[in-house]
C-alpha cells in the first residue's frame, strides 16, 4: 500500500481542562479550503471524551494526550509529534476562518525563509457571534491590530531594532512558524519550560534564528472571548 504524503502543515490544537469548545475549534481546521492531503491535525488534550474523541477519530484529526498542565510542554509534545514543515495553532477555544490555510500554504510556500506569520483576529462570543463591541472595546480605533493594512516584514538585518508590538499579539490560535525555526532541540526544550506566555516564547525563539517574520493584516483567527478565559490558555 503506498504511503500517504506527507503534509505540509501541522495544525496543533491544545486543550486543556476544558472541551465546550473544543469540537467547534477543530471543526474549523477540517472545513478549510486547503486539500485535506496537505495538512494534518492534532489535538492535544488532557482529558478523554467519547463523543469527542469519536468525532476527531472519524474526521481525521489524531489524539494525543499529556498530564503536565505547562503551556510550553503541552505545546512542545504536540510538536514532537507533528509531520508537517509548519506548525499552525489553534487554542480550543478560537476558531480559524475557512482560507487561513491556504493563504499560509501559500505564503510560506512563496518564501522559504519565513519563519513566522501572525495574523490578525476578531472577537467572538461564548455562541461564536462576532462582538463589535469587543472589538472597539478590546482592539480599539486607535490601535495597531485595528489600522494594519499591510504586511510587517522583520528580515535579519532588521531584528535588532525591532520591537515586541509590532508582530506579537498575545494569542496563540494567530500564530504559524516554520518547524525547522525551533533547532536545534534546545529550543524545544526550553519552550517546554514556559508556564505562561508561550506565544512570546515562540516569537522570540524565531526572531533568534536566521528566519524572517511576518505580521499580514488580513483576519485569519476568531477569538473567542468568554467567561472561562483565564491563563490556562497560554
Amino acid at each position: 500500500m503506498e504511503d500517504r504524503p506527507k503534509p505540509y502543515i501541522s495544525v496543533i490544537i491544545t486543550a486543556y481542562n476544558r472541551k465546550e469548545y473544543l469540537l467547534d475549534a477543530f471543526k474549523s481546521a477540517i472545513n478549510q479550503t486547503l486539500p485535506r492531503d496537505k495538512y494534518e491535525i492534532i489535538v492535544s488534550k488532557n482529558f478523554k471524551d467519547r463523543k469527542i474523541d469519536k468525532y476527531i477519530a472519524e474526521h481525521g484529526g489524531r489524539l494525543i494526550y499529556f498530564k503536565d498542565g505547562r503551556i510550553g510542554r503541552r505545546l512542545a509534545h504536540a510538536i514532537k509529534h507533528a509531520k508537517g514543515d509548519i506548525l499552525c495553532f489553534l487554542d480550543d477555544d478560537d476558531v480559524f476562518v475557512k482560507n487561513k490555510l491556504i493563504k499560509l500554504y501559500k505564503l510560506f510556500r512563496a518564501n522559504e525563509n519565513l519563519g513566522f506569520v501572525q495574523n490578525e483576529i476578531t472577537i467572538i462570543d461564548d455562541n461564536g457571534n462576532m462582538r463589535e463591541d469587543l472589538n472597539r472595546k478590546l482592539l480599539g480605533k486607535g490601535d495597531k491590530q485595528k489600522q494594519l493594512r499591510h504586511n510587517i516584514w522583520i528580515n535579519d538585518s532588521q531584528k535588532s531594532s525591532v520591537f515586541l508590538n509590532e508582530v506579537y499579539l498575545g494569542n496563540n490560535s494567530s500564530i504559524s512558524i516554520r518547524k525547522g525555526a525551533l533547532s536545534p532541540d534546545a529550543c524545544l526544550t526550553s519552550l517546554a519550560s514556559i508556564k505562561f506566555g508561550s506565544d512570546i516564547a515562540l516569537y522570540l525563539i524565531v526572531l533568534d534564528s536566521r528566519y524572517d517574520l511576518v505580521r499580514v493584516p488580513y483576519v485569519l483567527t476568531k477569538y473567542r472571548y468568554h467567561t472561562s478565559l483565564s491563563h490556562t490558555k497560554g
